[in-house]
């Protein structure tokens, strides 16, 4: 559209009868001029091609791209398998020992290797193998080897495990949701922020466009008035007109300055020197609405459910596990003329809850000669509560804590509806403007077929056609304006709608 203003540059200064003569003709051709150069190619760029491009460049949108593939990561990390897990330890020690009560004491070698295997369940099984500690010795034949074979694993009874699993879950999906919100939010506002940066463009140029008209036209009335002797340079009339021509010529630098700040403005947005925009795709502003409301109630209503598994989390304050394990062991010896083997069975049971835990170990042990021995091992404590008080006051903050959860949630849902009303408002509005704005577009493209006729059969003038011309050339300044304010209308539904 710069293009389209070019032609107008033409601000003059009257000096004599004659220079002002051959201006003035000049001048009266500027218009048809300008009408020219609407219909001759000038560089131009795609509207949509133009927001991807300034997406990319600008820092405000990478932090919203980054902070978006921070939270997919949290949850990928989240919901990442967990695998076996498998442990090695071990120890070797050489030292002098005893290996048989009345043996001597001799060089001897201990290794003690331990494999362990961690399930991949949540209650995270275990099982533990090890050869248990081989002897042997460096000065004779005696060694001794006491393998095992343990087993553990861990239930978490009632549901406050279950608990805390649900409200992970949820928790994640809440993070989840609010940064794709936070994104789309942050992508629909510097889509608009880039529509309204050249919407306030093509408005300057619209404005710079009629004030070029108006100095061409007030230059002509003072050129004509003076050469037809209506008026004189010295006539108080002929100075008023003198003065409004400079106020014209001073709103017209005004407006350039502002346009070339505007531009400025928007390189800096979008990383790209301004070029008129050559394609602007149609909107679609139909709203769809959901008796559930957008993701802005969906999240508040998350909120709510968070609130209430916390409080039921906090009224079981704790896990309650049960731990069972056992074990197989054998423990075998030969320390000279001597062999020893011996066999043991070792079953345990452990109940935790809160502030009491009661456990059990049985051993049975079983001789190379057959002979059994059997323990039974009882364990358990308590401690009193030193938290009830502040369990109580506690739990009656969670409570108010899901009231205001509730009330934060309906005012949300009002909003979204209150929301709604406002888009179905602004949406008549637009369409009254644009058939508004239509209806007009016709008439002035009527108006310029008469005037073109009239002059062609000599009833007209040139300055008619021209002034017809001009009408539609600020009538396509204003369509694209309605169009972007479409695109920006078309933004606030699909973020309402979502």
């Amino acid at each position: 559209m710069i293009g389209r203003l070019a032609c107008l540059m033409l601000i003059i200064t009257p000096t004599d009868d004659k220079e002002l003569h051959m201006r003035r003709k000049r001048l009266l051709s500027a218009i048809g001029i300008m009408l020219l150069v609407m219909i001759l190619p000038v560089s131009a760029i795609d509207l949509q091609n133009l927001v991807e491009q300034a997406k990319v460049y600008n820092p405000t949108m990478k932090a919203y791209r980054l902070n978006k593939e921070q939270a997919e990561l949290r949850l990928q990390l989240y919901e990442a398998e967990k695998v076996l897990s498998i442990g090695v330890s071990g120890a070797m020690t050489v030292n002098r020992a005893k290996l048989a009560l009345a043996g001597p004491t001799e060089a001897v070698l201990t290794v003690d290797p331990k494999v362990s295997f961690v399930l991949p369940n949540d209650e995270g099984t275990t099982i533990t193998f090890s050869p248990g500690g081989v002897v042997k010795s460096f000065e004779s034949k005696d060694w001794a080897v006491a393998p095992s074979l343990e087993a553990s694993h861990t239930f978490s009874l009632g549901s406050f495990t279950s608990l805390q699993k649900s409200l992970n879950d949820l928790t994640i999906s809440k993070q989840k949701m609010s940064a794709d919100l936070a994104y789309l939010e942050g992508n629909i506002n510097f889509e608009n922020s880039v529509y309204q940066k050249i919407i306030e463009i093509i408005k300057i140029e619209q404005e710079m466009l009629q004030l070029q008209s108006q100095i061409v036209t007030q230059q002509t009335k003072m050129e004509n008035d003076l050469k037809l002797k209506v008026t004189t340079k010295d006539a108080s009339a002929y100075k008023s007109m003198e003065i409004s021509l400079a106020e014209y010529q001073f709103a017209y630098q005004g407006a350039q300055r502002r346009y070339d700040l505007a531009k400025k403005q928007f390189t800096q947005l979008t990383g790209q020197q301004w070029e008129p925009i050559d394609t602007i795709g149609d909107a679609d502003i139909t709203l769809k609405t959901s008796p559930l409301g957008n993701m802005t109630v969906i999240l508040a209503d998350m909120d709510l459910q968070i609130a209430m598994m916390e409080y039921e989390q906090e009224q079981q304050k704790a896990a309650n596990t049960l731990s069972v394990s056992g074990s197989l062991g054998l423990d075998h010896s030969d320390f000279g003329n001597t062999t020893d083997t011996s066999y043991n069975i070792n079953a345990g049971t452990q109940y935790v809850k809160d502030n009491f835990q009661i456990g059990a170990v049985a051993r049975l042990g079983i001789s190379n000669t057959g002979t059994l021995t059997p323990s039974l091992t009882v364990n358990g404590s308590w401690k009193n509560k030193t938290t009830v008080e502040s369990d109580r006051i506690t739990l009656l903050e969670l409570a108010n804590t899901i009231e205001l959860k509730e009330i934060q949630k309906q005012k949300t849902f009002q909003d979204y509806l209150n929301s709604v009303d406002q888009m179905e408002t602004e949406i008549l509005n637009y369409q009254i403007s644009l058939q508004q704005f239509e209806q007009s577009a016709a008439y002035h493209k009527e108006v310029l077929a008469l005037a073109e006729e009239r002059f062609t059969r000599g009833l007209g003038t040139e300055s008619q056609v021209n002034n017809a011309k001009l009408s539609l050339e600020i009538d396509a300044y204003q369509q694209q304006i309605h169009k972007l304010n479409a695109l920006i209308l078309a933004n606030k539904i699909r973020l309402l709608q979502q």
